[in-house]
Order: structure tokens, then C-alpha cells, then sequence
């Protein structure tokens, strides 16, 4: 039995705990959105019930911010706009501000590439239509590419009239199975094949670890191969690299395997598996050791010879990790790595190149066409220290 002094102490401390607990349960049951890492705000930010407002209709298509005109038709989904509409901008800055304090990547600026632009690039240059852009400067999701009608290293068995990415402005036009949700697709859903804004990864503009389909993958990149099954697997940074440095930045998974060709089936979930999945032949590098037929992807960066200076390490086996140069890591961090791990970390497709688009020649993340005349950089020699 307690005392009275300590009755009234317990009570008291009790009636405490309580006033912070309701308000705290209310807030979880009724408020989940603020909590929960799903997109935020109000539904009508994105989704239109009835496509009706004041007698006007609510949808613009593919307009981007800023912009006029444009379909408003309604779309599926709910949907107010297309992948484009949200994701494009006449503006100049890469992240568009959204009511409530929500952020969208941009990843079309129509007046120009951005600076920074985010990790993935920037359609912008991809946009004209022209011989000399295209697919030089980025992948075509807007009209037929001046230059190819496939992708280049396109997988045996995968030709123009049959493979789901031929051309990212096309739909697969073979036949569709209803049970492969990425068959049809095209555009942005080419390769982003189920976007889910609303699965529980991690907090609005806050980085994160992304390894399961119930999270949506990293990306949003899934579906080559088996469907859902096989996704790409990745820490996601908080606002998608609009700020960067050595210790702010995406992470991606590395897999190093000695094999040729590639796909997520042998790769796993890595952004290299996910690649080879359209550019399959760009991994048949006849395993993992020198002299390749092909630059390497998924292969270690040696601890030996000109390789034990890449980023600086100066033979340390730690380098200085650049944003501008991302690796593969064996081992996904959960927290972004300030350092490269020579003899571990490995050379991939986006150590090279950007996916969206760049203003380089060949998506390059540099202007190595334009070195050493004029101004440009070679940043081969961060890894081939000799070869300056």
C-alpha cells in the first residue's frame, strides 16, 4: 500500500504523464501524414476527384510550373498532371516549392539546365530534338530519337519492334502480359515503372535508406526481369542532391560479379542491373579482370598501382568521396560515407554518366570533349591517377 504522501506524488505524476499522452495519441491517429515518411499535404496538391473547380477543369497535363495551356483532360489515377507536368518547370531552380511546404524534384527545366541540377541531371538539352542534342546530351522521353530507334547494347532477343525501351517515347508495342506491371510503359514510367509517392520509405526532404518494394524501391526504379520482385536498392538523399558534398549525398549499391552480360538477375539490386537491363551488352566485359573489352561497371577500384591514388588516397586506401564521381559500396551505408573505399568500392554507370540527361556530350557528369582545348575536364584521371 502506498502512504498518502506518496499516493498524492503518484497521482499527480500520473495526471502529468496524461496530459502529454492524449494530446501525443491524437495527434498519431488523427495527423499520420506528418509522421508517417509519405509524401505530405493536402491531397489536392496532387489528385483532382472530379476534375471541376468553380466550373474549370483542374488536370493540366503536361504543362509544366509556370507554364500555360496543355491538356485538362482528367487523367488516371486522380492525377492533376502527368509525371512531366509535376516534375517540369519553366523556372531555372531544380526543386519546385509546393503548397505546405512540400518540395518536387525538377528534373526538365525548359529555360535552360540548372545550376546545380540534381543527381540525376536535367532533360533539358534532350529537348530540342536535334541531331547534335538528343540522345548525345540524354534519354529521349519526348519524341522519336534523331539518332537510334534502341537502346544502344540492346539485350539479345530485344529488338525495335519488340523491347518495352526500343525508344523511351514509345509504348512496348508487342504483347502485353497483364502480370509484368512494367510491359506498356514508356517515358518517365520507361524505367520509374510504379511510382509510389505514398509508400513508407523515409521522411519528406529527409535521406534514407530505400530496399524493398514495399518502399518503392529507390527511385522508383523497379520491375526489370520478375516484376516486382527486383528493384534497385539505394540511400536516397534528402533533397536529391540539390545540395551535395562529401558527406551529403545518394549511395548506391555495387555488386561485383563475374559474369558477362548483366541484368538484375545476376547483378542484384544495384543501379548497374538496372542499366544493363535496357543496355545489356555494356556489361559483357569478359569478368572482372584487366584488359576488358569494355570499361568496367560493378568492378572494384583496385588498391594497386595508379588505382591506389584514386581520390586521393595517396596509397591510404581511403580517398575522399566526390558527389560529382559516385561509387558502388558492397554494402549499402545507412548514412552517406564521406570517404571512397579503395578496394572495395567499385566503378558503375553512374560514376560516368548521369541518367536523365546533362549538358556533356554522352550524359558524361563532365565535359571531357572539351578538354584539354577547350576548358573542359578530365575526370578519367580521379580513378587513372597516371593518365593525366
Amino acid at each position: 500500500m502506498l502512504r498518502k504522501k506518496d499516493e498524492n506524488a503518484f497521482y499527480y505524476t500520473f495526471l502529468s504523464i496524461y496530459k502529454i499522452l492524449i494530446p501525443l495519441l491524437f495527434i498519431l491517429i488523427f495527423f499520420p501524414i506528418s509522421l508517417q515518411a509519405k509524401v505530405s499535404g493536402v491531397c489536392s496538391n496532387c489528385h483532382t476527384m472530379h476534375n471541376s473547380q468553380d466550373g474549370s477543369a483542374v488536370a493540366r497535363g503536361d504543362t509544366p510550373w509556370g507554364g500555360t495551356g496543355g491538356s485538362i483532360e482528367a487523367r488516371s489515377r486522380l492525377l492533376v498532371a502527368s509525371c512531366l507536368g509535376c516534375h517540369s518547370s519553366t523556372g531555372t531552380e531544380a526543386v519546385q516549392d509546393f503548397p505546405d511546404g512540400l518540395k518536387v524534384p525538377i528534373v526538365f527545366n525548359t529555360s535552360g539546365y540548372p545550376t546545380p541540377a540534381l543527381a540525376g541531371g536535367n532533360f533539358y538539352y534532350v529537348s530540342p530534338g536535334s541531331a547534335d542534342y538528343d540522345s548525345a546530351r540524354g534519354h529521349n522521353i519526348f519524341s522519336d530519337d534523331v539518332n537510334l530507334d534502341a537502346a544502344p547494347g540492346d539485350a539479345t532477343g530485344c529488338t525495335t519492334n519488340n523491347s518495352c525501351h526500343a525508344n523511351l517515347d514509345r509504348p512496348f508495342t508487342g504483347i502485353i502480359d497483364p502480370k509484368q506491371y512494367f510491359t506498356g510503359k514508356y517515358s518517365c514510367e520507361g524505367c520509374h515503372f510504379y511510382p509510389k509517392h505514398h509508400a513508407d520509405d523515409h521522411g519528406h526532404l529527409q535521406g534514407g535508406k530505400v530496399t524493398t518494394a514495399a518502399q518503392g524501391w529507390y527511385r522508383f526504379l523497379s520491375g526489370h526481369m520478375t516484376a516486382d520482385g527486383h528493384g534497385v536498392e539505394g540511400y536516397e538523399d534528402g533533397d536529391w542532391q540539390y545540395t551535395s558534398a562529401a558527406d551529403d549525398h545518394n549511395e548506391y549499391l555495387g555488386n561485383q560479379v563475374n559474369t558477362s552480360g548483366g541484368g538484375l538477375f545476376n547483378l542484384g539490386h544495384t543501379t548497374t542491373g538496372f542499366c544493363t537491363g535496357c543496355h545489356y551488352n555494356f556489361h559483357d566485359q569478359n569478368g572482372v579482370n584487366s584488359p576488358f573489352t569494355r570499361h568496367p561497371a560493378d568492378v572494384v577500384i583496385e588498391n594497386t598501382g595508379e588505382y591506389s591514388n584514386a581520390f586521393g588516397a595517396g596509397g591510404s586506401g581511403k580517398g575522399t568521396y566526390d558527389p560529382l564521381i559516385p561509387v558502388g559500396r558492397p554494402v549499402l551505408p545507412d548514412a552517406p560515407d564521406n570517404q571512397v573505399n579503395v578496394g572495395t568500392d567499385m566503378v558503375m554507370c553512374l560514376s560516368c554518366h548521369r541518367a536523365h540527361g546533362s549538358e556533356n556530350f554522352k550524359m558524361l557528369r563532365w565535359d571531357y570533349r572539351g578538354w584539354p582545348a577547350n576548358g573542359g575536364t578530365n575526370y578519367c584521371a580521379m580513378c587513372h591517377t597516371s593518365k593525366q
